[in-house]
C-alpha cells in the first residue's frame, strides 16, 4: 500500500509538473477602446520651400560697375538704388540730345509762329497784287475794243491791250492757286515737316536718358539681397546677373502629388507648413491642372507666412492640407495597426476570455496619430495599442495601464 501510495504520488507531481510547463504565460499590453472621433481628411506631402516673390537683377546695357550700394542681407525697398554703371559716356549723349531737342523745339516754334504766317502774308499781297493788275488789264481791254471799234485805235493796240489782259487774269490765277496751297496742302505739309523733325528729336533725347536709367540699378521689389556674384569695377552684362532680391515675408511649398491623393484639393484650402520643428499655418494656393509627364504626378503649391524668416528658400519641408471638415469616424491610435507583408492590416482586440484575436480591418483617413476604420470592429472594442506586435493569434494576455 505504501508504494502504490508512492506511486501515485509521483504520477501525480509528473502530471503537474507537465501542465506548468505546456501552460503559456500572460503578456502585458495596453488596450484602447475603440469609439468614434471628430477625424478630417488631412493630405501630407513633403516639398521644397520657395520664395514668395524672387527676382533675379540683370542689367540692360553693359558697363563696369562702379559701385554697390548694398550687399548680401541687405533689405531693400522697391525702387532703392542699388547699384551704379559707369554712365560718363551716356551722361554726354544725354546733355548733347537735350540739346537737339531743344533746337527742334525753337525750329518748331519758328516754323509755325513766324516762317508760315509770312508766306501766307506773300501770297495774299500777291493775290491782292494780281487782282489789281487784272482789273487795270480788263478795263484797258474793253476801252481798246471801243475805240477801235469807233476807227480811233489802231489794231496792234488792240492785239497788246488784249495780250496784256490775258497776262493779268493768269497772274491773278496763279497767285490764287498759291494761296489755296499755302492755306491747305502747304501748311498741313509744312507743319507735319516741323513736328515730325520734333518728335525725333524728343524721342533721341528720352533713349539716352533712358540709357543713363539702365546704368543706375534700382530694386523692383521689397526683399532681401540673397546674392551678389560680382563687385565694383567688373564688367556688368545682360548675360549676367548682377544680384537676387528674394521677398521672404511668405513662403511657399511646393510638392508633387499622386494623382489620387490630390483628389478633392483646390485652391483656399488650408494647411499647415512644418520645417526643423518650426510650424506656421498656410493655405493652398496651387493645384496643378495637368500631370507632368515625366513624374506623373500634379504639384501643389502651400502659401504660409514668414515674418521672422524661420524657413529658408531651398530647405525641404512638410505640408499637412484638412481636404474635409471634422466629422465622427470610429478611430483607433496608429501603433494599433498591423500590416501584413502583403499589405493586409489588421488589429489585435481582446476578448472577455482575454485572449487577443487578429481582427482584418478596412482603413480609411488618417490625422495625427489616429486611423479611422472603415470595416472589421464595432465601437467598444477593446484594440491593443502596445505590445500587440508578433503577439500569436489566440494569445492569453494582460492587460496594463498605459505608461
Amino acid at each position: 500500500m505504501l508504494a502504490a501510495a508512492a506511486a501515485i504520488s509521483g504520477l501525480a507531481a509528473g502530471c503537474s509538473s507537465s501542465a506548468s510547463q505546456t501552460q503559456k504565460p500572460d503578456v502585458a499590453v495596453t488596450v484602447f477602446t475603440a469609439r468614434p472621433r471628430p477625424l478630417a481628411r488631412q493630405v501630407r506631402a513633403e516639398g521644397v520651400l520657395y520664395p514668395w516673390h524672387e527676382v533675379v537683377v540683370v542689367p540692360k546695357i553693359s558697363a563696369p560697375v562702379e559701385k554697390f550700394l548694398v550687399n548680401r542681407g541687405d533689405r531693400v525697398r522697391r525702387g532703392q538704388l542699388l547699384a551704379v554703371l559707369d554712365n560718363a559716356d551716356l551722361k554726354a549723349a544725354a546733355v548733347r540730345d537735350r540739346g537737339l531737342y531743344e533746337q527742334a523745339q525753337a525750329q518748331y516754334r519758328q516754323a509755325t509762329t513766324a516762317a508760315l504766317p509770312v508766306q501766307l502774308r506773300q501770297a495774299r499781297g500777291a493775290v491782292a497784287t494780281a487782282r489789281q493788275q487784272y482789273k487795270a488789264a480788263r478795263q484797258l481791254y474793253v476801252s481798246s475794243k471801243s475805240l477801235y471799234a469807233q476807227g480811233a485805235l489802231a489794231g496792234n493796240q488792240l492785239r497788246q491791250s488784249e495780250v496784256g489782259y490775258v497776262t493779268a487774269k493768269t497772274q491773278l490765277a496763279q497767285a490764287n492757286i498759291n494761296l489755296e496751297k499755302l492755306l491747305g496742302v502747304g501748311r498741313s505739309a509744312q507743319m507735319q515737316i516741323a513736328a515730325g523733325q520734333l518728335a525725333a528729336a524728343k524721342g533721341a533725347w528720352q533713349a539716352a536718358e533712358a540709357l543713363v536709367q539702365y546704368s543706375e540699378i534700382r530694386s523692383p521689389i521689397n526683399g532681401i539681397v540673397t546674392d551678389r556674384p560680382l563687385f565694383p569695377g567688373q564688367l556688368a552684362t545682360p548675360a549676367t546677373p548682377l544680384m537676387t532680391i528674394m521677398d521672404l515675408r511668405r513662403v511657399i511649398v511646393r510638392a508633387p502629388l499622386a494623382p489620387g491623393l490630390a483628389q478633392g484639393l483646390h485652391p483656399g484650402m488650408p494647411a499647415v507648413v512644418r520645417d526643423a520643428g518650426v510650424r506656421a499655418p498656410g493655405r493652398v494656393t496651387v493645384v496643378s491642372p495637368a500631370l507632368d509627364l515625366n513624374s506623373t504626378t500634379l504639384q501643389v503649391w502651400v502659401e504660409a507666412a514668414n515674418p521672422h524668416l524661420q524657413f529658408h528658400p531651398g530647405d525641404s519641408a512638410t505640408m499637412t492640407i484638412t481636404a474635409s471638415q471634422p466629422r465622427p469616424m470610429l478611430a483607433v491610435p496608429r501603433s494599433a495597426i498591423l500590416t501584413s507583408e502583403n499589405g493586409a492590416t489588421a488589429v489585435m482586440v481582446v476578448g472577455p476570455d482575454h485572449k487577443a484575436r487578429r481582427v482584418p480591418v478596412r482603413l480609411g483617413i488618417r490625422q495625427g496619430n489616429w486611423v479611422a476604420l472603415q470595416s472589421g470592429i464595432a465601437a467598444g472594442a477593446q484594440v491593443i495599442s502596445s505590445g500587440s506586435y508578433g503577439l500569436p493569434n489566440g494569445t492569453r494576455v494582460r492587460v496594463i495601464p498605459p505608461a
